[in-house]
């Protein structure tokens, strides 16, 4: 039986190396995605997620919601645009497929090159529950 390897979701320095996106507010943005980072590597039972990241109601909360969206493996890009959207978009919980297609653009636009690829139409839902998970745990 072969293992999966650990899912692998980039730093925000990573993704974002400075100067790369001048429009973006670099505190909340890197804070925020290497918050919801930390949240997703838990949900995975990754052995890259740090051991007190998990610490907190919210967070506990958080991490439960994504692992009962699925098998999180597979729907592993599903949440990495999820992450994308709550904290570069800082996006409010989203309520339309028009709104949240927009967003999930934006997002493919900076994480294509991370192998996230787009999602069926029928996995926008999935996204927008993730959103709605990861939310309350980003930095005001």
């Amino acid at each position: 039986m072969t293992h999966a390897p650990p899912l692998y979701v980039p730093t925000s320095q990573e993704l974002f190396p400075p100067d790369s996106h001048p429009d973006l507010h670099p505190g909340a943005v890197h804070h925020g995605w290497n918050r919801g980072r930390q949240l997703l590597l838990h949900a995975c039972a990754s052995p890259h997620a740090n051991t007190g990241s998990a610490a907190g109601p919210e967070r506990k909360q958080a991490i439960e919601q994504l692992h009962s969206l699925g098998n999180t493996r597979e729907i592993a890009g599903l949440l990495i645009i999820a992450l994308y959207i709550t904290a570069v978009e800082q996006a409010a919980p989203i309520n339309d497929a028009v709104s949240l297609t927009t967003l999930v653009g934006e997002a493919l636009a900076d994480l294509g090159a991370w192998g996230v690829t787009a999602p069926a139409p029928a996995e926008l839902d999935t996204i927008a529950q993730a959103v709605r998970a990861l939310a309350p745990c980003m930095p005001e």
